[in-house]
């Protein structure tokens, strides 16, 4: 039965993705900026692999408490899934962004590919024994991603990854110029 739940999850995860990319076009203020991209750097878009991921976790956790489905390390799967999307995502798209640039269909692909392993590796997790330490010390991990998206949205590092390659500018003064 959590196996159809994690796939499901996958499909929904893929799904809002894709409207979490349009978010902060169609609603711009800071509480959308802080969850959804605001531009096209790498960075802003690790956040499409965050926040889906945890609206898809609250969903589970609502339909199996529905069903009365008891899962373990499922704050620990949510944290492997979350790291391990975005870590599986730059291991690919960065060689290949930086060698072909961007192609979107190659980029939807990858990031595809990404959820779908990182939902893997997430169901494998509450397969295994339960490991309560381990499961407890993710929560605080999941916030530290939460809030590092949120500062980062607002207080950029120079770094490449912050940049908006189709502007070729720090994010902030995009943001800031939509004001």
């Amino acid at each position: 039965m959590y196996k159809k739940i994690k796939i499901m999850g996958a499909i929904i995860w893929i799904v809002l993705t894709f409207i979490s990319h349009f978010m902060y076009e169609l609603f711009p203020n800071n509480i959308v900026a802080s969850f959804f991209p605001i531009n096209e750097s790498i960075w802003e878009h690790m956040k499409l692999f965050v926040t889906p991921a945890i609206i898809v976790f609250i969903i589970e956790m609502i339909y199996m408490k529905k069903k009365r489905i008891c899962i373990q390390n499922n704050y620990l799967a949510l944290l492997i899934e979350i790291m391990s999307s975005i870590g599986i995502f730059l291991t690919i798209f960065l060689p290949y962004y930086f060698k072909f640039e961007h192609n979107l269909i190659i980029t939807v692909i990858m990031m595809i590919l990404s959820i779908g392993i990182a939902k893997y590796l997430g169901y494998i997790v509450v397969s295994e024994k339960n490991e309560l330490i381990l499961n407890i010390f993710s929560i605080p991990l999941i916030l530290i991603i939460v809030i590092m998206n949120i500062i980062f949205t607002f207080a950029p590092p120079s770094n490449l990854l912050f940049i908006d390659a189709t502007k070729n500018s720090n994010h902030v003064a995009i943001f800031l110029s939509k004001k």
